[in-house]
């Protein structure tokens, strides 16, 4: 620290009085050492700048030799020097060939884990505070700054030692206690240790200012070698180190200069013609791409666009307009063009009255069969857009706008996802979308009228309609502007529900502009019904009101007619029957029934007063009439419910939405299944069939983690209800599938759950893949005392024999991506593949990492006793070069031992050796990297062993076998794409991430002949090294939910905070529900997040899991996106 801080200057000039005293003819001095802990290394430069400052100034030293040293090192009693495990030392000498200073490394001869006086960057300093400490007495304040300052310099070395290159967190690390031995100095004047303190703080600063220049060196060197660089990704390698340097979390941002951003951009300047000819060529040869192809066309222009776009003021003016167009217009088209289509049917018709005419606008591409069922509800009067955020669109049914025939009353229903905290839908602003309503506007004849906008996604805030509207107004136009207030669900049918309710008032608000240019509200009015009838006491029909007072003997064709019900089915249906047969004889026909029964019960009293029931007899009158059919009740045990049945709807659907739960009767349900999938609002969808077995079984598809099990019992309860009268129920199923696999535990304490409160068996069964069967892996019987064991969740040791091969599909996969350009192999010559176990799901997995270098892979199955047979690719005796060998299948735990593949690390080891032993000899082939790909076999995830030791036993074990290679593992749940690269995952559910370099551990032996862990971040900095941490921590970021005012929940909670305050954050919740954030505002949560839900432990139960779930699910909306993912919650109280 000390030779640091004096400079190389300093010591050049000593060298130069030395040279002067003692150097002649008959002395010279040949070699000179900086004898101190870390004088040399990536992160220092002092023997460097010493020797370059030497031969500079001191022609007679060029003779010299400097040496400095990488790591802890001291010097013994006996004068000998002695480095800790790891410690490098590097000669320095000048090159009279050259003309500079060339460098090599030089054996440390002696070696120790542990050194007794190191002379390391602050060991003198944490010597001194040891000693300090041992006064008394003295202050708790001055022996907490002192054991902090200890701490903090403690850390320091030992990132020094392990990760030299991790500058962000060293000067993280100084910068922080930098300040706070500020603030303690500043607020203590007369501590007992006060000019030991101010000696510590100017330490620091001295290492930050070494720090610092070694960081600016290293950036001016990186930016030179990419300027002066002929790579054709040269533009794409400057815009990387621009925008590492602009990001905030980079330690180069401090350093980061306006004359450094200049060069950077001149440097892409001058490069900008070939870069935005090259964004052409791709966008050219996109379009004759098919979709898979073409988006990764578009994402390789996007690379290149986006940050040209961001900076576009930089350029010449006509580079602006040619960087515009690709932005905003000519890739955009392309992505939209990889919008799905599907086919827009007429099963679900409903006829408009008058001249109306929907125009649907689709804004997200997730949302295609959405805007599909809207569009089909009025097909033939329908045209559906779909547009991005620039405004550009394509008619994917129905008429061009501009051609939509004259005098037609238009009405855009717009559907894109709402944002409440951002007040935004389809990601759109209320100016957004008034601007891209009126460039619509614009491409439709003058001759047709819109007069309505309907925004149908879900809230985007109360006022967002009628922000709409005030927007719209500025370009003097004034429709009426309707928008939801709830979630959003448009069912195939083409209806639209708010909050799981069809038609509320509660639910929407609607506004225009009166006479006197006034914003008001506008009430829900009935003017889609060409005529309303009623049921007369003579069961005859009664016309009360027809469209526009039209005379109802005048319309024609097909028309959409509201009936007042009738006491009983029985009347209402002789009605309907009569009045169909007097419109016929006019060429008209109600193609469309809505009935409302307003005060009759029509099911009151009776036996079966079901909703079964009800759905039977409207399909009844469905098939007399020959009309599509909605039944409102609006009295009795079912009232608020709403039943739909369709004359052409295919295996005789009908759909009851009831205030409880929603209920779709079909002939092609099974009739001995009520299936469904868990609603978060309580109120699931069931599939019913229309007739019953005797024995039912209910199944419940549970999406992701976010359930309870109680909501899953009160699901399961009410489609039970389904079969009460006329079945029984004999067992429930509860299935996941590709997007989230329970964990074991988990899934036993709901199996014991249910059985307890439902009294049947309960199974539970998962889906791999979309097309996969389901397979079975717990289930218990009433009266058991706990689960049995089924599939994968037990290995399954199938004899070989038994194994399937692969498929004619797979193979005929693997015949066609063989054919195609690939990539080679990185760092390998031949890769193998070894399948695990005889399940599908492993198989599946293992053909698509085939396909991704099918020409150097051979797949072999092998079971756990070594047997084994190739089923793909070179045989193992043809193979020659270096070989990766890739391990697939299930990690498991079992009775408290960790398995791959049903695997022990000594067995798996044994497998691998095996096919070692049967390769060419060792002068043709080496094995190079083992991969372990399996979930969770590492202590990154909260569902893992977070005492993991696999993998390193592993690679113990190959190493004595002769296999010197790196070994590979995962800390996440791993998944497998058709294209067949790797993608990872916290949670096994989603944010599904490609190259997520920080789910990946990597094992290898260091020149000392012992194992180490490394694993990095994407930008390929160390952030843990042999099971540590790098930052202290395995969170990102904290949130601290501070649930109540008492002053020691207070109290706790800043002491959480102070202990990371640059990543934590504190909240509450205030009396509306509302979450507020009380200290840590500057900070946005990223990464790997933890939640500390403080409060006393009384409170925490007085208030229930429920309500605490509920601010969960907030937090989780506030915080959750792609880039953070709140990993751990916890409940902090007695």
């Amino acid at each position: 620290t000390n030779l640091t801080q004096e400079g190389a200057q300093s010591l050049a000039d000593k060298a130069k009085i030395l040279q002067q005293t003692y150097g002649n003819n008959n002395t010279k001095i040949k070699r000179m050492a900086l004898v101190g802990c870390d004088t040399d290394g990536v992160d220092q430069a002092l023997t460097r700048n010493f020797a370059n400052a030497v031969y500079n100034d001191m022609p007679a030293l060029k003779q010299t030799e400097i040496t400095g040293r990488t790591g802890q090192m001291q010097v013994n009693d006996n004068g000998t020097k002695t480095m800790t495990t790891g410690g490098t030392k590097t000669i320095y000498s000048w090159d009279n060939d050259g003309g500079g200073i060339a460098q090599k490394t030089e054996t440390v001869k002696s070696y120790s884990d542990s050194l007794e006086n190191p002379l390391g960057k602050f060991d003198d300093q944490i010597k001194e505070i040891d000693a300090l400490l041992k006064i008394t007495p003295m202050s708790e304040s001055t022996k907490k700054i002192l054991t902090d300052t200890r701490n903090a310099f403690s850390d320091i070395n030992y990132i020094y030692q392990t990760a030299p290159d991790s500058l962000q967190h060293i000067m993280g690390l100084m910068e922080k206690h930098k300040l706070e031995l500020k603030a303690y100095l500043d607020e203590h004047k007369d501590t007992q240790a006060k000019e030991s303190l101010e000696a510590f703080r100017d330490s620091l600063n001295a290492q930050c200012a070494d720090l610092q220049f070694e960081i600016e060196t290293r950036q001016s060197e990186e930016f030179s070698k990419i300027s002066k660089g002929k790579s054709e990704n040269r533009t794409l390698e400057l815009i990387d180190f621009h925008k590492r340097l602009l990001d905030k979390t980079s330690v180069y941002l401090d350093f980061y200069s306006a004359w450094q951003e200049h060069e950077i951009l001149y440097e892409i300047k001058k490069t900008l013609d070939a870069t935005l000819n090259k964004v052409e060529d791709i966008a050219n040869k996109a379009s004759s791409l098919d979709t898979d192809e073409k988006i990764k066309a578009l994402a390789e222009a996007d690379k290149y666009i986006n940050y040209l776009y961001e900076y576009s003021e930089y350029f010449a003016e006509a580079d602006q307009t040619r960087i515009k167009e690709f932005k905003t217009r000519t890739l955009p088209l392309l992505e939209l063009s990889t919008w799905n289509k599907v086919k827009i049917a007429n099963t679900y018709y409903v006829p408009l009255v008058d001249n109306s005419f929907r125009v649907i606008v689709q804004l997200s591409d997730d949302l295609t069969l959405n805007t599909a069922s809207l569009a089909s509800k009025h097909f033939g009067n329908s045209t559906l857009v779909q547009m991005d955020k620039y405004g550009n669109y394509r008619v994917v049914h129905g008429p061009e706008l501009g051609s939509i025939p004259d005098g037609k009353k238009v009405k855009f229903e717009i559907l894109g996802h709402g944002n409440d905290v951002e007040k935004t839908m389809g990601k759109r602003t209320a100016a957004d979308m008034a601007k891209n309503i009126l460039d619509l506007k614009e491409h439709i004849p003058k001759t047709v009228d819109v007069t309505a906008v309907s925004l149908k996604g879900c809230c985007a805030g109360a006022d967002y309609g009628k922000n709409v509207l005030i927007e719209l107004h500025k370009e003097n136009f004034k429709p009426i502007v309707s928008s939801k207030l709830g979630l959003v669900e448009i069912h195939p049918f083409g209806r639209t529900f708010t909050s799981r309710v069809y038609h509320s008032e509660d639910n929407r608000t609607a506004w225009k502009y009166d006479e006197n240019d006034k914003i008001v509200a506008v009430p829900y009015a009935d003017e889609k019904h060409h005529i309303v009838i009623s049921v007369d006491e003579e069961d005859n029909p009664k016309v009360i009101k027809t469209h526009n007072n039209k005379d109802w003997k005048e319309f024609k064709g097909n028309l959409r007619v509201k009936v007042e019900a009738g006491e009983n089915l029985s009347s209402t249906l002789d009605t309907l029957e009569e009045f169909q047969a007097q419109l016929k004889i006019q060429g008209a026909k109600m193609s469309q029934i809505d009935i409302e029964t307003g005060e009759q019960d029509w099911l009151g009293g009776r036996p079966k007063n079901t909703l079964q029931t009800y759905g039977s007899r409207v399909r009844i009158m469905t098939q007399f009439i020959g009309s599509n059919i909605t039944l409102h009740i609006d009295s009795g045990l079912h009232s608020g419910s709403t039943v739909f049945s369709y004359k052409d709807a295919s295996n005789s659907e009908i759909v009851i939405h009831s205030p409880e739960y929603l209920v779709g009767y079909s002939d092609v349900q099974p009739s001995n299944v009520i299936s469904f999938t868990y609603d978060e609002t309580n109120i699931p969808r069931l599939a019913v069939p229309i007739k019953f077995n005797p024995n039912v079984a209910l199944q419940i598809a549970i999406p992701d983690e976010f359930y309870t099990k109680e909501m899953v019992l009160s699901q399961l309860q009410q489609a039970k209800k389904e079969v009460a009268e006329t079945s029984s129920v004999f067992k429930a199923m509860v299935i996941t599938g590709p997007r989230y696999l329970m964990p074991e535990q988990e899934s036993k304490d709901l199996l014991d759950y249910l059985s307890q409160k439902l009294g049947v068996r309960i199974e539970r069964s998962h889906k791999d893949t979309d097309s996969s069967k389901l397979r079975l892996l717990l289930s218990k019987n009433p009266g058991d005392s706990e689960a049995q064991v089924h599939g994968h969740l037990a290995h399954q040791d199938t004899p070989l024999h038994n194994w399937d091969a692969l498929s004619q599909d797979q193979i005929n996969k693997l015949d066609t991506e063989s054919q195609k350009p690939k990539l080679s192999l990185a760092n390998h010559d031949h890769q193998i593949l070894i399948q695990t176990e005889a399940d599908d799901n492993v198989k599946d997995n293992t053909s698509r990492l085939a396909s991704k270098h099918p020409t150097q892979t051979t797949i072999v199955q092998m079971q756990k006793d070594g047997a084994y047979k190739v089923v793909y690719g070179t045989k193992l005796e043809n193979i020659t070069g270096r070989v990766k060998m890739v391990v697939v299948g299930y990690d498991r735990e079992e009775n408290g031992v960790q398995t791959l593949g049903g695997r022990n690390e000594s067995e798996l080891s044994d497998n691998i050796l095996t096919l070692k032993r049967d390769l060419t000899p060792p002068a043709n082939a080496k094995i190079g990297r083992t991969s372990l790909v399996a979930c969770n076999l590492e202590s990154n995830n909260l569902t893992d062993n977070p005492d993991s030791q696999y993998g390193k036993q592993v690679i113990q074990r190959l190493h004595q076998g002769g296999i010197n290679g790196d070994l590979s593992v995962r800390s996440s749940y791993v998944g497998i794409q058709p294209d067949g690269t790797k993608v990872t995952s916290d949670t096994g559910v989603d944010n599904w991430k490609h190259k997520d370099s920080e789910a990946k551990t990597v094992y290898s032996y260091d020149k000392n002949g012992k194992v180490e862990s490394k694993v990095y971040d994407n930008n390929g900095v160390l952030v843990k090294y042999n099971g540590q941490h790098l930052d202290g921590t395995r969170y990102k970021s904290n949130i601290i939910v501070q649930n109540s005012d008492n002053a020691t929940v207070v109290e706790a909670a800043n002491a959480l905070f102070n202990k990371r305050p640059n990543t934590s954050v504190i909240v509450k919740f205030d009396q509306n529900g509302n979450l507020v954030t009380l200290k840590g505002e500057a900070y946005t949560p990223t990464g790997g997040t933890r939640v500390n839900f403080v409060d006393h432990g009384a409170n925490l139960n007085q208030e229930g899991a429920q309500s605490l779930a509920d601010k969960a699910r907030i937090l989780q909306q506030t915080y959750g996106n792609s880039d953070t993912k709140i990993k751990r919650m916890a409940l902090v109280g007695c």
